[in-house]
């Protein structure tokens, strides 16, 4: 049994406290009317203060080193156990047990300890757009300490991301790195979307990314010497992460062109003639469209409707086929001696016409009126055409192939606009989403290449890059868009967020990056390492995530993750 604890400071009871419990009995009432309990802390700690086995009321106070002021107190009714639990500076304390009352008397035991205790975490899920840089403030992630300030609590990376990076001041952290919650609570932590990068294909022969939609994709395999080529076509589904190649009885060579969520309009030849062939890739089968002399040339799908070009080798015929009706339509104006189909887009489809003295025309096929309408009539040669729902964009250029113009149609105005920019003597259509064009702008033929986008609401351009390099616009999706750009040595890919209003190169090597096409967040495109070509997909999946544990610094750690939903757009 402890010595009778003393009831001024200068004979209270010294009491040696640890990080494990420790107590004594002792009584209090009567002609004894005050206990004093003196502790010693080494550093900053929690205190916890029992007192239990009471007989009658008793009450607890913590005090300061002078024994003046109260930092805790426990005073409950009757004979109901006491306690205090507070974390406290290095130092010295008191503790007070009295009497409830001048009647109450009664034995009681007193248990202590102190120590440190670990930091408690809060975090949170966290949704982050694909691509984008979020913050990640501290109502996603928090730990607080009740001995440790935040700036003493840190956190070490256990796990990265797969697909992006954390970052601190705009750094990234690689696996042990750290950071504190000071810095959360600083906004100078951040998750930074990027995406997997993927090599799709690995081989010694070319392969030639040739369309995307959503994480699906298709692409070429040649094989051979150009004037001997094999073709294979592959459909790539991202979501099972699985190839396959398309294929049919006796077709010896084919080539995908164009692809629609899962289904994919393909060319095969047999030799003798080329066919159109639909691969649907939820039955993972091939359905052969048309069977004829002719051979198809090229070929669009949009939903469910395809279109394409077919030769008898001397005049070439376009053809749409309606999907939900199966019936396929001739694509012809009056004066026309030759027609090839160049893209397919909901109910329009854009044509191309050569009338007899050699001009050639775009038509723009309604498919709900089975009407064709003349878009142009002039002596320029127009080429390299597409069409977003209503709306077209075409370039077209001088027999003497001296003057390159590019044009946008509003399929609800029926107005024509030349795509231009001060300064700009070449233009080239890229792309169209909806209004929305990615066009390449050249001041002279000497000069370096712009790209710009062309808003076609508000009927202006605004130019996306200004440097030495040359750019061409690639693809649009949403607001974003990504481009090749050559300095002179090699070209890289380089996307830019049109939330943000930021570009970012995706790809910094010595290989040849081109050709990249996007839907959403995800992007493929070519790559050469010096031998060949190669297929690159950069994804983004649903989710992320990453690991840590945050210490105190003391014997504190608390291990902890932070899971990500990954929004497309």
């Amino acid at each position: 049994m402890a010595k009778d604890p003393g009831d001024k400071l200068k004979n209270a009871l010294k009491f040696n406290i640890s990080n494990s419990s420790r107590g004594f009995s002792n009584q209090i009432g009567g002609s004894d009317r005050l206990d004093l309990i003196r502790v010693t802390l080494n550093q900053r700690s929690t205190l916890n203060v029992a007192m239990t086995k009471l007989k009658a009321n008793a009450n607890l106070r913590l005090l300061d080193s002078r024994g003046k002021k109260t930092l805790a107190q426990s005073r409950l009714q009757g004979k109901q156990n006491e306690s205090i639990v507070t974390p406290l500076d290095a130092g010295t304390y008191y503790i007070e047990v009295k009497p409830g009352s001048v009647r109450d008397s009664t034995r009681y035991t007193l248990t202590l300890s102190a120590g440190n205790t670990a930091p408690k975490l809060t975090n949170v899920s966290l949704s982050s757009r694909a691509g984008a840089t979020t913050l990640i403030t501290n109502s996603t992630l928090k730990a607080t300490d009740s001995e440790q300030q935040f700036r003493e609590l840190v956190y070490t990376l256990t796990s990265l991301p797969q697909g992006g990076k954390v970052q601190l001041n705009g750094v990234a952290l690689g696996l042990g790195g750290r950071f504190t919650q000071a810095d959360i609570d600083d906004g100078r932590l951040n998750y930074a979307g990027s995406g997997s990068i993927t090599r799709l294909t690995d081989n010694s022969t070319n392969d030639a990314v040739a369309g995307i939609s959503g994480s699906n994709l298709i692409w070429n395999n040649f094989e051979g010497l150009q004037n001997q080529q094999t073709i294979k076509p592959f459909f790539y589904d991202g979501q099972a992460n699985k190839a396959v190649q398309l294929t049919a009885p006796g077709i010896v060579s084919a080539g995908a062109q164009g692809i629609f969520g899962s289904d994919v309009v393909w060319i095969g030849s047999n030799v003798t003639t080329n066919q159109i062939f639909l691969y649907k890739g939820a039955t993972g089968t091939s359905t052969q469209i048309t069977n004829g002399n002719r051979s198809a040339t090229n070929a669009f799908i949009s939903g469910s409707n395809l279109a394409w070009s077919s030769t008898d080798g001397q005049l070439s015929k376009a053809f749409f086929y309606n999907g939900q009706t199966g019936k396929t339509t001739e694509l012809t104006a009056p004066g026309i001696t030759s027609a090839s189909s160049l893209g397919v887009s909901d109910s329009r489809v854009i044509w191309q016409g050569v009338n007899s003295t050699n001009n050639v025309e775009l038509f723009l096929f309604d498919i709900s009126t089975g009407v064709s309408r003349q878009l142009t009539n002039d002596a320029l040669i127009e080429y390299s055409a597409a069409v977003y729902g209503i709306n077209a964009i075409w370039n077209s250029s001088t027999a003497d192939i001296q003057t390159f113009k590019s044009f946008f149609y509003n399929g609800q105005t029926n107005q024509i606009t030349e795509l231009t920019s001060p300064g700009v003597t070449i233009a080239l259509a890229n792309t169209i989403l909806e209004s929305n064009v990615v066009w390449t702008g050249i001041a002279d033929i000497n000069s370096g290449s712009e790209v710009f986008l062309y808003d076609g609401l508000a009927g202006t351009s605004t130019r996306l890059t200004n440097n030495d390099t040359n750019d061409v616009g690639n693809h649009i999706s949403g607001s974003n868009i990504v481009w090749t750009g050559y300095n002179g040595k090699d070209t890289d890919i380089f996307f830019y967020d049109g939330t943000t209003k930021t570009t970012v190169e995706l790809t910094n090597n010595t290989e040849g990056d081109a050709g990249a096409l996007m839907d959403g967040s995800n992007i493929a495109w070519n790559t050469n390492d010096g031998t060949d070509n190669e297929v690159v997909f950069r994804r983004f999946a649903p989710t992320d995530q990453f690991s840590f544990t945050v210490t105190d610094g003391a014997s504190g750690v608390t291990p902890g993750t932070i899971n990500l939903t990954i929004t497309q757009g």
